[in-house]
């Protein structure tokens, strides 16, 4: 836990204008969470408040903060407690869905970022009680009809 706290430390005070070092303390910090015992000693120890720092970096501006969170909330919603105890929290669902209507700079981005906000979402329904998912449902099917057209309008514009 001590490691994941110097990570975070290093994201939020980092003052690099190419951002180069939060990207690697991002990717070390994600990769880190991938594993699932990890996870959990985190996820017990409320000293390092990860959640709020993911939260925090998601309603940021920097997309691949964005990312960053999204992705950390998706590493440790993998085991039914987590999922329940990450549901709780209405602000978790609320973010994630805020991010897919922010407007990227760039697509590549966007991809990016969004690939991670529904994989946290995907996790998220894992659990075996998924009643807090369910109002946001709509959402998710509005915005898979919206990329969907947005494809089809792609393939027509090509030749």
């Amino acid at each position: 836990a001590g490691v994941v706290s110097h990570i975070v430390h290093i994201i939020n005070t980092t003052l690099d204008e190419t951002n180069n070092i939060q990207r690697i303390a991002s990717e070390i910090l994600v990769v880190i969470l991938a594993h699932d015992g990890i996870a959990q000693l985190v996820f017990e120890d409320s000293s390092l408040c990860l959640v709020d720092e993911a939260l925090g970096w998601m309603r940021g501006h920097q997309e691949f903060l964005k990312g960053t969170g999204a992705l950390i909330i998706g590493n440790l919603a993998t085991s039914d407690l987590r999922c329940e105890a990450l549901l709780k929290d209405a602000k978790i669902l609320e973010t994630l869905f805020d991010i897919l209507n922010y407007d990227f700079s760039d697509e590549e981005s966007m991809n990016k970022v969004k690939y991670a906000v529904l994989s946290a979402v995907k996790n998220l329904c894992i659990s075996k009680k998924k009643t807090q998912i369910l109002p946001y449902l709509d959402t998710i099917i509005r915005y898979y009809n919206r990329e969907e057209k947005r494809k089809a309008d792609r393939g027509r514009e090509s030749p």
